[in-house]
């Protein structure tokens, strides 16, 4: 079954995911948007896809807030972003994601500042080559690439609440498509570990939690999607997936096509209540599922994901304020 399911995967993903199945995402239409009045937060923002997205939304005169773990690395992507859109309102932030207190501190600053948002892109993500803890204990592409996703969104959402069309967007990855919604933080049931198996668990884990933030801010105006950028040349393939590198790279999406989407989920003014918690893919409903995959989930166990966010973190929705 396994076999069958790895099949599939692969068949749709080089169908789909690769250049020629980018046909319905137009590069190029968005380049009319006026942004000058929206301010907007992207994670891992200094490289690939985080930092495409960061150049196009300074382009139109966005504020752009780049959350960056590296402070070199940052600020010279920084200047490539405000040099080529002559646009001085890009800022760097310097924020370890793997790590609580870091979380914390970014949150308090644009608080204790009273600084505006309107979206944030839950863009940044690890693959660890050897399983590795954050300071609290937790395991890093854990902490990275989920529990960060949950404890960023909760603390923003009292400012985002302050925007007339406030959004989140969690980036997610087609890899989560291979696995089934496993709550398993520490990657206890691993023989042995294997980063790239650990990433496509977060990655499932990242759209299921998308909805349920979905239904637990129903009655609020911030609409909550996850998306795929498709199958993306950026320097962690190139680094951590030698071998699909290898055998897909003259095929695989430009940084700019795989941020399309995340482009388009920013600023279209379709993004109504019906595109809550949905996963997206070339500016289209993308399959949670694959037909022969057995990876749906229940109710259940999405609310068992949101219960170990809360306990790993010690933060609450109900305390969020």
């Amino acid at each position: 079954m396994q076999l069958l399911h790895n099949t599939e995967f692969l068949g749709y993903g080089t169908a789909k995911f690769l250049k020629y199945g980018n046909e319905s995402a137009k590069l190029g239409d968005l380049d009319n948007i006026d942004l000058k009045s929206r301010s907007f937060m992207v994670t891992g923002a200094n490289s690939g896809i985080g930092f495409s997205t960061s150049q196009y939304l300074a382009s139109r005169g966005g504020t752009v807030h780049m959350v960056c773990r590296s402070e070199e690395k940052a600020n010279e992507a920084s200047r490539k972003i405000s040099e080529s859109t002559s646009n001085s309102n890009v800022h760097v932030h310097i924020c370890d994601l793997g790590e609580r207190a870091d979380i914390e501190r970014l949150v308090k600053k644009f608080k204790d500042e009273n600084i505006k948002l309107d979206v944030l892109v839950n863009n940044a993500g690890i693959i660890k080559r050897e399983k590795e803890l954050n300071s609290d204990g937790v395991e890093m592409t854990f902490a990275t690439n989920l529990l960060s996703n949950y404890l960023l969104t909760t603390l923003m959402v009292p400012i985002l609440l302050n925007s007339n069309d406030p959004r989140v967007i969690f980036v997610s990855s087609g890899d989560g498509l291979t696995q089934k919604l496993m709550v398993d933080p520490d990657f206890s049931s691993f023989k042995e570990w294997d980063g790239t198996t650990a990433y496509a668990m977060t990655k499932r884990q990242q759209v299921a939690l998308c909805e349920k933030f979905s239904l637990v801010y129903k009655d609020t105006p911030i609409r909550f999607v996850s998306m795929h950028p498709g199958w993306v040349d950026t320097p962690q393939v190139q680094k951590e997936m030698p071998d699909f590198y290898k055998a897909y790279h003259k095929n695989l999406r430009t940084p700019k096509e795989g941020a399309d989407t995340i482009c388009w989920l920013c600023v279209t003014p379709n993004l109504d209540k019906t595109s809550n918690g949905q996963f997206f893919r070339d500016r289209q409903p993308e399959y949670k599922h694959m037909p022969l995959s057995r990876t749906h989930y229940t109710h259940t166990e999405v609310d068992h994901l949101w219960d170990t966010c809360v306990k790993l973190t010690g933060v609450d929705e109900k305390i969020r304020g």
